[in-house]
């Protein structure tokens, strides 16, 4: 086994390992404020600037980790030499303890704002003791070093091969043990020396090469993501300390020495910056984001490296305690205090909803077309969906391939499972030309069911209101589709929708739907049919209309689920798929998948979320999914969070 002390070359001030750190704790750093803060932006620039960064944070966050772990683990050579007495008590015990605080703190972060990772950690008892044994990589550094000098010293008698390669072989189940394939390599294998010995700008280009080789097992699906990490990182590694050979520093290599410190800290300092900066770089102009798109990076780096310059200069006995309060401190700066105050209000919505083939046969009893499900609709101060029909028995069919009506039936339908109000802002709601639209808002009056997004010009641009418990409600929908766009758009001489493509209008109806109310709904029609995430244009319209105000956005078209969540201070679910459906749908069996979002409402604020997943049965009604299934159904729809970019809700989906 390799063993180093003061006297190791490598290990001095502005050595070869040393400065390998340092670049590889910068690069670890830029690659998680690029992923985690930078790209969260919304740039209106036209260069590419955000892209370059992307895949600099890509190359970055490869090289880095790498570098400095293998420095963390030629450092715990000391500590595997110790008795195992002493190494239990000055090692073990106080790492986990400042691991353990450090963990709490990030975790109420991370359900608060979440600051890049997926999903909502900790939601309950199971997946907080999962975390706390077995934490996911971005949380496990301090537990991996507590614990690694402890597995070392047991395996001093496994040969360096072999150790390397049984946890390698762990990280498919664990990916905690990536780190400690590196520590394990910085600490068992001579090699590295000679690699640094023989850096030369000769090999440096066969090194890069090989790199780049394992790079690219990054891409390939069949290899779990752990493994692919071990492969890449390992690859290049040679690149990366040719690289530090050539690059001695005595700041490279007092960042390296700081390389823990800078890590605790990215969570906090990122969490302070999105809270306070995020909603702000996305509203500025294309000059000011030209600037931060170029320099942005580098200066967070650079801030976060500095903080962990500072802590570690104070010394690792003091550093337990400072840990703690920089990081309740960040925790309470992050924090908006105490959660809004006044009276809650619950939303319901559910997906698309028509009346057409096997649906037909539910009008026959409206009061039991929604099935049971409809007890859940109407679990709520107020319920829409999207009503993908117009309710008439006359009308000219458009020249369209898919063409819906249903009978009067539809508005006591409705009305029974507990919905206050429609959007008919989409694409079929004048199948049946403007006389079946007149028919729909004739039916829907007669009814007691509100209508949003129809009407006669300014009409359709109105929002539905309410006022529940002194809370004024104002609900708007706008279609976006392209379908027969511009023929079924409301104007001054006709009826019609109230459509997103003029913008303008749209967001004024916004604005002055805020200016008067209290808490802003908005039920956009939009997306690309069959796809999971959220297109362009639904991303940019979604941006638009928060800008103008609006709280809530709940949209539908895509006939499949799509992400939902929190963005800045707005909620948005992107789509809620088919709810009450003649068909499985032409995405099977994600276009069979729905369910009821429960949004609990406090001032402008979603406080809760809840989400009950629902899938379309031979009648076309939709069925609670429960059980087991239901855990996996929920968990699928978090998941459709993350390429949507949204963040989830403290206490909710």
């Amino acid at each position: 086994m390799t063993t180093t002390g003061p006297d190791d070359p490598a290990m001095r001030p502005g050595g070869a390992l040393a400065t390998a750190a340092g670049i590889g704790v910068c690069g670890a750093v830029v690659q998680y404020v690029v992923a985690h803060h930078y790209l969260q932006i919304e740039w209106v620039i036209d260069p590419p600037i955000p892209v370059v960064w992307w895949a600099v944070g890509g190359i970055a966050g490869m090289l880095g980790a790498s570098l400095f772990l293998v420095l963390l683990g030629r450092r715990s050579a000391r500590l595997v030499a110790m008795p195992w007495r002493r190494l239990l008590l000055t090692w073990v015990a106080p790492c986990l303890a400042v691991h353990l605080v450090w963990l709490a703190v990030t975790l109420v972060l991370l359900r608060r704002y979440n600051p890049g990772l997926t999903g909502v950690p900790a939601r309950d008892l199971r997946e907080l003791v999962t975390i706390v044994l077995l934490p996911p990589p971005e949380l496990s550094l301090l537990y991996v070093l507590a614990l690694f000098p402890v597995l070392a010293k047991a395996a001093r008698r496994v040969p360096a091969a072999a150790l390397v390669t049984l946890l390698a072989a762990a990280t498919p189940l664990t990916t905690t043990a990536t780190y400690a394939v590196f520590l394990a390599v910085g600490l068992r294998f001579t090699q590295i020396d000679r690699l640094v010995a023989g850096a030369s700008r000769r090999n440096l280009v066969l090194r890069g090469a090989v790199a780049v080789a394992g790079a690219s097992v990054l891409g390939v699906d069949r290899i779990p993501q752990g493994t692919a990490v071990v492969v890449a990182g390992l690859a290049a590694l040679p690149f990366g300390l040719t690289v530090a050979a050539m690059a001695r520093g005595r700041l490279l290599a007092a960042m390296g020495a700081a390389a823990v410190p800078a890590y605790l800290l990215l969570v906090p300092v990122l969490c302070v910056v999105d809270a306070v900066l995020l909603s702000r770089l996305s509203a500025r102009g294309s000059a000011v984001q030209l600037a931060v798109a170029v320099a942005w990076p580098v200066v967070l780096t650079a801030g976060i490296v500095a903080g962990g310059l500072v802590l570690g200069a104070l010394g690792r006995r003091r550093l337990t305690s400072l840990v703690s309060v920089v990081l309740l401190l960040a925790a309470t700066g992050c924090a908006p205090g105490e959660p809004p105050t006044g009276p809650e209000v619950t939303l319901v919505f559910a997906g698309d909803v028509h009346f057409e083939g096997r649906v037909d046969k539910l009008l026959d009893n409206p009061a039991t077309a929604f099935g049971p499900v409809a007890k859940d609709l109407a679990d709520g101060d107020l319920t829409f969906v999207n009503l993908e029909t117009p309710i008439t028995g006359r009308g000219t069919p458009e020249p369209k391939r898919y063409l819906f009506r249903a009978r009067d039936g539809a508005v006591p339908a409705l009305k029974a499972a507990g919905v206050d109000a429609v959007s008919l802002a989409n694409n079929h709601s004048l199948d049946y030309g403007r006389q079946g639209l007149a028919d729909t808002l004739a039916a829907a009056r007669r009814g007691g069911l509100g209508t949003v997004g129809a009407g006669r010009d300014a009409e359709a641009y109105q929002p539905w209101r309410r006022t529940v418990r002194g809370v004024r409600i104002a609900v708007l929908a706008f279609n976006q589709v392209d379908d027969l766009a511009e023929q079924w758009a409301a104007r001054p001489d006709r009826a019609g929708l109230a459509m997103a493509f003029d913008e303008n209008r749209a967001l004024t109806a916004v604005r002055d739907a805020r200016a008067a109310n209290d808490l802003v709904v908005v039920l956009p029609h939009w997306g690309t049919e069959g796809d999971r995430c959220p297109d362009r244009r639904q991303v940019d319209f979604a941006a638009a209309l928060v800008g103008a105000g609006a709280d809530i956005i709940v949209g539908a078209h895509a006939h499949v689920l799509q992400g939902a969540g929190r963005t800045g201070n707005a909620y948005v679910a992107y789509g809620l798929g088919n709810f009450l459906w003649y068909s499985s749908g032409l995405f099977a069996p994600h276009s069979a998948r729905s369910g009821v979002l429960k949004l609990t409402v406090r001032k402008r604020t979603v406080v809760r979320s809840e989400f009950l997943p629902t899938v379309v049965s031979d009648t076309g009604q939709p069925t609670a999914v429960t059980g087991w299934r239901a855990g996996i159904a929920r968990d699928n729809f978090t998941a459709l969070r993350s390429c949507a970019k949204l963040g989830p809700v403290d206490g909710g989906q």
